[in-house]
């Protein structure tokens, strides 16, 4: 279908009509078009979430051309795979697509886990929809363990990023229980701060997973504390550097992140004098 420079729109496969009603089909031999580039499977479904009105309404002869050549995935480049896969996770009707790409056995062929839980990669789109979480995100709803993340990556090649997030999701995921909702996920972001340079943005990211917008928003907003003591500090007090040392401040650092991070420079101190006491 092509537009012509008078305006005359030339369409042999009727393709305006179908566009009119929001259907995705092959041009021509579903079969012969799917074999002249695999690929186009994702595609078909990567266009069917920008296009179709409603999910799951698929010509059936569509689907069963994918199920007959969905190992020429096989043959297709992690990294293309991923292009297109990303696309269909952040669009529309995400969660019945995946669900027809598990039935339609393609997930072999991207990485993806035997035993994934569709049901809970359902429920995870739809509750983070307002979120907007990204794809590495939802795709961790489908993983039982950092193994699934990192076979998966095997496969798909995706970036440094993608995988820690994925991993960090998977490893973090589970409900946290305390009277102050954000206090634990205030922790989470303290305790991996100096050695996870995007540990707010990983931490968002299981809030989306989890989709409770108000731990979400709560912790989006959370002005990050500054730990206001130094191993200077401890020398100017007095505290010999020995081997005892890094672990009276991680001590007296326990001691601000039990108060949630209230607790002056000056009251830490006397608190640090007290600790060293107990030496």
């Amino acid at each position: 279908m092509f537009l012509g420079l008078d305006g005359t729109l030339y369409d042999f496969f009727n393709g305006k009509q179908d566009l009119d009603d929001c259907k995705v089909l092959f041009v021509g031999n579903a079969v012969k078009r799917i074999q002249e580039d695999y690929l186009r499977i994702l595609r078909y479904f990567r266009f069917y979430g920008r296009i179709a009105k409603e999910p799951n309404q698929h010509c059936a002869d569509t689907l069963q051309a994918i199920r007959e050549n969905a190992d020429g995935l096989a043959g297709i480049s992690g990294e293309r795979i991923w292009m297109e896969l990303k696309k269909i996770l952040v669009g529309n009707h995400a969660a019945s697509i995946m669900k027809s790409m598990y039935e339609l056995q393609l997930y072999p062929y991207m990485g993806l886990p035997r035993a994934a839980n569709v049901s809970e990669f359902h429920a995870v789109y739809e509750r983070s929809k307002v979120m907007e979480a990204k794809a590495a995100t939802l795709l961790a709803a489908l993983m039982k363990d950092e193994n699934d993340v990192m076979t998966m990556d095997e496969r798909l090649k995706i970036s440094a990023e993608e995988r820690k997030t994925a991993a960090f999701v998977v490893n973090n995921r589970g409900e946290k229980s305390h009277d102050d909702v954000l206090k634990p996920y205030k922790d989470l972001i303290m305790a991996n701060q100096r050695k996870e340079k995007n540990i707010v943005q990983y931490v968002l990211e299981v809030l989306k997973y989890q989709g409770d917008t108000h731990i979400y928003e709560g912790i989006k907003s959370w002005p990050l504390p500054v730990f206001p003591i130094t191993g200077k500090d401890l020398i100017a007090a007095g505290i010999p550097k020995d081997k005892k040392f890094g672990h009276m401040l991680n001590n007296i650092r326990d001691v601000w992140i039990e108060s949630d991070y209230k607790l002056t420079k000056d009251e830490l101190m006397v608190k640090l004098l007290e600790l060293a006491k107990n030496r």
